[in-house]
């Protein structure tokens, strides 16, 4: 199996990637469902049926738990990852910023 370090950078994911254990993460992948995977991906591919939405939720699904799990062994994996909001330049104390005022910054913010 070829493993490299994937570009994370711009994305949100619940693990913060670390290049010194691309190694480590690639040694912790299960081969087992990495194989059973591969299996169903073959047999999707290889399929006369038409692929439905479901068959596809349950590999994507899958390759996540792999994922997941490999990056939770290595201790990357960051449990419950909130958005940070900002407070600053909220003038909520205002006598002009109202409840129509709260409602559009929350619409458009």
């Amino acid at each position: 199996m070829r493993c490299s370090a994937p570009s994370l950078q711009k994305l949100n994911y619940p693990f913060k990637w670390d290049n010194a254990l691309a190694a480590d993460f690639c040694k912790n992948l299960n081969a087992e469902k990495v194989d059973n995977l591969s299996a169903s991906i073959d047999s999707l591919r290889l399929s006369n049926e038409q692929v439905d939405i479901e068959k596809i939720n349950k590999v994507l699904e899958e390759v996540k738990t792999i994922f997941f799990e490999s990056a939770e062994h290595i201790g990357i994996l960051r449990k419950n990852v909130k958005r940070k909001s900002s407070k600053k330049g909220v003038k909520k104390n205002e006598p002009w910023f109202d409840m129509q005022c709260q409602n559009l910054r929350k619409k458009h913010f």
